[in-house]
């Protein structure tokens, strides 16, 4: 018997300003998720419910596929990951869905559409580096919108103060790690800019001498007398000589060892050969006269 699940919509815009209602018209979803964040990759709040909400039998619509992901190998690997769960996918423009069991031309698509999603992103991204380039010329530039506020920006700093856990905070501000970080050390002020050791201020500290480096090509060996004015003399110890060809007997370094006796080796160069003699063969039968007869 056929699972009959749920219709679950994901939606996905880039920025806060962004409207999403052409997404929603006419998609006749259960349930709603949506995001307002890039789609270069898929650490995305909304996306991560979305995966854990779904379950077999479910169906997922979205718009298309750039909705989904802007990069191919994301877009390849979440259809996947839903398929394999049992949960088919259908993009609506595209008028194609995903159960799992898909032909060789149906993949082929959703990687020749992936690919123009990930080319259409890099286009995006060319424009708006020239655009910027170009305003910065003008003197028009002023750079990307502050992720918090001045309120949220104190309100931040002052609870890291208080010992909350960075990760946490990232995570609440919906911001990163690098950007807390910037936050917090652009609102320390120089004066309070002091090292763990209780020092002074980084700025009024005088500069760090550095030392010259030894020339290690040179070859002129120095003495160690010289290198070590302090050091005592190493006292060097005669060692016999192993060259000398003197032989000294035995009972002259130790004269009341006895002498050692040596026996008689035996002598192997006779070649005279010591002959066996053979066994007496064994006696025969006594004969019985009757058998003569």
């Amino acid at each position: 018997m056929p699972v009959i699940g749920q219709r679950v919509a994901y939606v996905r815009v880039s920025t806060e300003e962004q409207n999403s209602a052409r997404q929603i018209e006419g998609l006749a979803a259960d349930k709603i998720f949506e995001d307002k964040v890039s789609g270069k990759g898929t650490n995305r709040p909304q996306l991560e419910a979305m995966l854990a909400f779904v379950r077999e039998g479910d169906t997922v619509l979205c718009h298309s596929m750039d909705r989904l992901a802007r990069n191919l190998g994301d877009l390849r690997s979440l259809v996947q990951q839903l398929t394999k769960a049992g949960v088919k996918v259908a993009f609506v423009k595209e008028g194609m869905t995903f159960t799992g069991e898909d032909s060789p031309m149906s993949m082929l698509m959703l990687n020749m559409m992936g690919a123009f999603a990930e080319f259409e992103r890099a286009l995006i991204l060319e424009r708006q580096r020239e655009g910027i380039a170009i305003a910065k010329r003008a003197g028009a530039y002023k750079g990307r919108k502050p992720s918090l506020t001045p309120a949220q920006a104190q309100q931040l700093c002052s609870r890291v103060d208080d010992g909350e856990k960075k990760s946490d905070l990232a995570r609440e501000f919906q911001i990163s790690r690098e950007t807390l970080y910037a936050y917090y050390r652009a609102s320390r002020s120089p004066e309070n800019l002091q090292e763990p050791g209780g020092g002074e201020a980084a700025e009024n500290r005088p500069p760090k001498q550095k030392l010259p480096k030894p020339d290690r090509t040179s070859t002129v060996t120095v003495p160690l007398s010289e290198a070590y004015p302090d050091r005592p003399p190493k006292q060097w110890v005669l060692r016999p000589s192993r060259t000398s060809t003197e032989h000294v007997p035995a009972s002259a370094t130790n004269p009341d060892r006895p002498p050692k006796q040596r026996l008689p080796k035996p002598d192997r160069t006779s070649t005279e050969t010591v002959r066996r003699t053979p066994a007496a063969p064994p006696p025969e039968p006594p004969t019985n006269p009757t058998d003569k007869a």
